[in-house]
Order: C-alpha cells, then structure tokens, then sequence
C-alpha cells in the first residue's frame, strides 16, 4: 500500500481516516503476519535553528510519520492480532543522534524516535 498509485496496490493516505476505514474493509478477515511501517515526511530538512521550525512543520511532521503509524496499526489491529507469527518492521533513519550527530532536523528527529516508540506499543496489541 501506498501513497502513489502502482498496479495492484491500494492508496493509503495515512492521515486519511477514511482510507485506513477502507483499508480495514478490504482486509477484514485475513490475518496479517507482518506490517512494515515506512511512513517519512522530512519537511525541516533545510531549517535553521534560529529562523526555522515553524509550528506548522511540527504539526504536518507528527501528523504523517507519528499519526499516521498509529492510525496504520489502529486500522489494521484486528488483522494483526489474527496473526500466528506477527512481525513488525519499522524503517528509520540514520539521522538520529548516535549515527549522524547532533544538531538540525530536530523534529524528524523527535518524530523518529516516536515512530519507534509506537512500534513498540503496537507489538502489545
């Protein structure tokens, strides 16, 4: 799934909750062994501490790479808990502080580390 159209695949706009609803719809029933949550918005690539990070930046970051995770694995949990080997694999970046250094991207950084956090949560389900 994803947010370009490719032949087979179904669209999910992950801050769309009528997508996750129609996602949900077309999988009822399956179980789902394994989720792969590779959602990126990367919009203070270019930001500055002083000048940058606006609010909205923070709110569309979160919304996309945060939200939309949770709202994947909320849509999908029914699925998930059917499965017998359930796997979830999340892709991050190296961009957070012990691979690339401190400073800059601070709220791909920060919701980097949230994605992981969710992750976690979500093998709770």
């Amino acid at each position: 799934m994803t947010d370009r159209s490719t032949d087979g695949a179904m669209t999910l706009g992950v801050t769309n909750t009528s997508d996750h609803s129609a996602l949900a719809t077309a999988l009822a029933g399956q179980p789902l062994e394994l989720l792969i949550l590779n959602v990126g918005v990367y919009l203070d690539k270019n930001d500055d501490l002083k000048t940058g990070f606006a609010p909205s930046l923070w709110t569309q970051t979160f919304a996309v790479n945060v939200r939309g995770v949770f709202l994947t694995g909320q849509s999908l949990s029914p699925n998930l808990t059917e499965a017998q080997n359930l796997k979830i694999t999340i892709i991050s970046s190296q961009i957070e502080p012990h691979t690339r250094g401190l400073g800059g991207s601070y709220i791909y950084r920060c919701q980097r580390l949230q994605c992981l956090i969710l992750g976690a949560i979500l093998l709770l389900i």
